[in-house]
């Protein structure tokens, strides 16, 4: 009698079943972690990059304290961008105003102007622009905040001023 060397059907159809099963419970899994802060998506990786890279980041209070001749905005005008900004994301809303925050941001022709203005978020609220976009006014457990697409929008609007 022959001996069968090769893998059984059973075998084939186990493996593929649970990587299948790996597969669908990844993504849920992966946001889960994500939520729980256990792992970061890269999104929240690239915002850390950006909050760590101290007065290198037009999203740091001091940045725009490095130049000399920096373009800025009236304190009235920052004030009040500050304040829309902040009022575009309520503690029970579930959707923020992005289009106003968006557009907010697009008023802002240099990235020493949103230095000034994280500047003046934070005197106002106390709390850093950035971290407020991406985690809103309840954090982490209630999602008020800009979605990572809306989030990424605005940094990369940010990254490509003068």
């Amino acid at each position: 009698m022959a001996k069968s060397t090769g893998i059984k059907t059973e075998s084939v159809l186990i493996i593929a079943g649970v990587g299948l099963l790996a597969w669908a419970v990844y993504k849920p899994i992966r946001e889960l972690f994500n939520t729980f802060g256990i792992t970061q998506s890269k999104l929240e990786q690239s915002v850390q990059k950006t909050q760590s890279s101290g007065i290198k980041s037009p999203f740091s209070p001091l940045y725009w304290k490095q130049f000399k001749n920096a373009k800025l905005l009236i304190i009235s005008q920052a004030d009040a961008k500050a304040k829309a900004i902040e009022q575009s994301i309520g503690y029970f809303q579930t959707k923020p105003d992005f289009a106003k925050i968006l557009a907010i941001f697009k008023t802002l022709q240099y990235k020493t102007q949103v230095s000034f203005l994280a500047q003046r978020f934070q005197a106002l609220f106390k709390q850093d622009l950035l971290e407020y976009l991406k985690s809103g006014k309840s954090g982490r457990f209630v999602q008020n905040a800009l979605s990572e697409n809306q989030l990424r929008t605005i940094i990369d609007l940010v990254n490509n001023l003068k």
